[in-house]
C-alpha cells in the first residue's frame, strides 16, 4: 500500500534532496591541464588566394601523365625508357619567320611577296633508340608556293564545275598556286655551332633558345636564296667539230655548277 505523505514530510524530503544536490555540485574535481594553443598566422585575402593557387599547381603537377614530362623512367637494366622531350614542340614557343623572309632585299627583284608565298609549320616527331627510349622533338617545315596569274596579270581564281569562284570560310575567292619546293629543319646545336663558326658568328651557348632561333632563320634564308639564285652554266675548254645538217660547226661542252 502506497504511503501517504504529509505536508511536513514532503517539505523535509525536498530539503534533503536540495542539500544533496548542493553537496555534489560543490565537490572538488581533478584539475584539468590546459592544452597550449597552436601558433597562428594571419593572412590577407590576396595572400590566401596566392597560397591556394600554388597548392593547386603542385597538385596538378603530381597528377600529370608521364608522357608530358622530360624525365624518363629507368628499367631493370638502368636504361631510360619512355619519352624524352629534347625541345618544346609547341609552335607558340617559336617565332614565325615568314615576315622577315618576305622582306629579304636579295628577293626584291623577284617581287617575292607579290609572286610567291610561304607556309611554315612546327610538327612533333618521335623516334626510338634500340634501348627503347623515345625522343620527341620539333620539326620545322617551310614550303614555297608560286602564285598563278592570268594573261591580264590578275590572279588565277579557282572555279567549280559551273564556272563559279570557289570561296573560303570568310567568303573570299581562292586562287591557284603550285608548290615550288619544301624543306624540313631540326634543332641541332652541334651543326648550328659549326655553321656559326664558319660564318664568324660568336657562340656563347649553343643550346640557348636565342642562338638556335638565329641559326634556324639563317638556314631558312640560305634555302630560299639557293632556290632563286640557281647556279649558272660554266663553259669548259672541251671543243669538237661536228657536221650538223650540211655545215661543220664547233661544239663546245658545258656543265652545271652543283
Amino acid at each position: 500500500m502506497a504511503k501517504i505523505w504529509t505536508e511536513e514530510e514532503r517539505k523535509a524530503f525536498g530539503e534533503k534532496m536540495k542539500a544533496s544536490r548542493q553537496k555534489n555540485t560543490l565537490q572538488p574535481t581533478e584539475p584539468v591541464e590546459a592544452t597550449p594553443s597552436e601558433p597562428t598566422v594571419n593572412l590577407t585575402q590576396d595572400q590566401f588566394q596566392a597560397l591556394m593557387e600554388r597548392l593547386n599547381k603542385l597538385e596538378t603537377s603530381k597528377t600529370e601523365s608521364f608522357d608530358t614530362k622530360n624525365e624518363p623512367q629507368l628499367n631493370q637494366l638502368g636504361r631510360a625508357v619512355g619519352i624524352m622531350q629534347k625541345y618544346s614542340v609547341d609552335p607558340r614557343d617559336y617565332l614565325d619567320p615568314r615576315e622577315q623572309l618576305y622582306l629579304l632585299p636579295e628577293l626584291e627583284r623577284f617581287a617575292f611577296r607579290q609572286n610567291y608565298y610561304l607556309n611554315w609549320d612546327v610538327e612533333q616527331t618521335q623516334y626510338e633508340t634500340k634501348y627503347g627510349t623515345s625522343f620527341s622533338e620539333p620539326r620545322f617545315e617551310l614550303r614555297l608556293y608560286k602564285r598563278l596569274f592570268e594573261d591580264d596579270g590578275e590572279p588565277t581564281v579557282i572555279k567549280d564545275n559551273v564556272g563559279q569562284p570557289v570561296l573560303d570560310e570568310q567568303g573570299k575567292p581562292q586562287y591557284k598556286s603550285y608548290l615550288v619546293k619544301k624543306a624540313f629543319f631540326f634543332e641541332d646545336p652541334a651543326a648550328s655551332m659549326k655553321e656559326a663558326q664558319q660564318l664568324g658568328i660568336p657562340v656563347t651557348n649553343a643550346n640557348s633558345k636565342e642562338f638556335l632561333e638565329q641559326m634556324r632563320k639563317l638556314r631558312y634564308k640560305s634555302w630560299l636564296l639557293e632556290i632563286f639564285n640557281r647556279p649558272k652554266a660554266v663553259k669548259t675548254n672541251r671543243k669538237e667539230q661536228m657536221v650538223i645538217g650540211s655545215s661543220v660547226v664547233e661544239v663546245e661542252s658545258y656543265s652545271e655548277v652543283a
